[in-house]
């Protein structure tokens, strides 16, 4: 064994012990700080203020035109405002008009319902009967595709498997369903 110090050895031992009782404390005081409702905010400050030192542009909300197609890209993204409980109805039903595109058939929908809380859940539900069918997004994928196959054959470009993949992808054909 090589030069072995008792007293270094010793010295250790107490420096590791006084951490460990160090932790041992301050968890002790983040339990009871856990505890109040007073720390709950004052962590949860914190966490926000360290969590996030950035800016983030701000998104666009994409419009809704009216044609099915352009439904489950739409309702992706409005879905998000649809299920935040924190946000007014009848915000929400201001923030849908202005995600609709002006003349299309989804805005004539929504304006002919008057603006309030109540109404905001029928034009959803209007909007839901009308365009997330998925009998009808079926369709409209299995016709993409097959106009993909006779593209193909008609141009005679081959696709390989992974662009055949994408193009697939690009129409959201694994997904049907609008969460509806």
């Amino acid at each position: 064994m090589e030069n072995f110090d008792e007293d270094e050895f010793s010295s250790d031992i107490d420096v590791t012990e006084n951490y460990r009782d160090q932790c041992i404390a301050m968890k002790i005081k983040i339990d009871l700080i856990l505890s109040t409702n007073e720390g709950n905010d004052e962590i949860s400050n914190v966490v926000n203020e360290t969590k996030r030192n950035f800016r983030l542009l701000k998104l666009e909300l994409k419009r809704f035109d009216g044609d099915i197609k352009n439904w489950l890209g739409f309702w992706g993204q409005f879905k998000k405002i649809h299920d935040d409980d924190s946000i007014d109805s009848d915000d929400k039903f201001q923030f849908l008009l202005q995600a609709t595109e002006v003349g299309s058939s989804a805005r004539d929908l929504v304006e002919s319902f008057l603006s309030s809380e109540k109404n905001y859940y029928k034009v959803i539900e209007q909007l839901k009967s009308r365009f997330a069918k998925d009998e009808l997004l079926i369709q409209i994928y299995i016709r993409a595709l097959l106009n993909l196959v006779l593209t193909q054959a008609k141009n005679g470009e081959k696709f390989t498997l992974c662009v055949l993949y994408d193009k697939l992808e690009t129409h959201e054909t694994g997904d049907f369903r609008a969460d509806v």
